[in-house]
């Protein structure tokens, strides 16, 4: 399995489009998933890395501090699922690494708009 460290392009969060978690926001740390799993429905989508490779957004928790400082959001994020098309918990200390520091920005940031409201 390849890690490739790749620069997040566009906003952070993104609001979902199906089901459940229609008009919640999400965020995705990785593009593709080292595990791979027969019922992935990610790995079938145009963009997706090829098999054997996963694509880490080195930049994403400055990204996101950066999207939820912006006073001219369109909506306020009072939640977000992390991970809808990959795994946050992926084992390759770079992936960990991603996705603890962006939680932490989002828990932090989401924990000061909900207490300033």
């Amino acid at each position: 399995m390849r890690f490739l460290e790749v620069e997040r392009k566009g906003r952070v969060l993104n609001k979902a489009q199906f089901g459940c978690l229609r008009d919640c926001f999400t965020l995705n740390i990785t593009k593709g998933c080292e595990f791979l799993c027969a019922y992935c429905y990610a790995r079938g989508y145009p963009g997706a890395p090829v098999s054997g490779e996963v694509h880490v957004y080195g930049n994403l928790s400055d990204k996101l501090a950066k999207e939820l400082d912006n006073p001219r959001r369109r909506s306020e994020a009072s939640w977000v699922a992390f991970n809808t098309a990959s795994d946050s918990f992926q084992t390759h200390p770079f992936v960990l690494d991603v996705a603890y520091h962006t939680m932490e920005e989002a828990h932090q940031e989401l924990l000061m708009d909900i207490r300033s409201t």
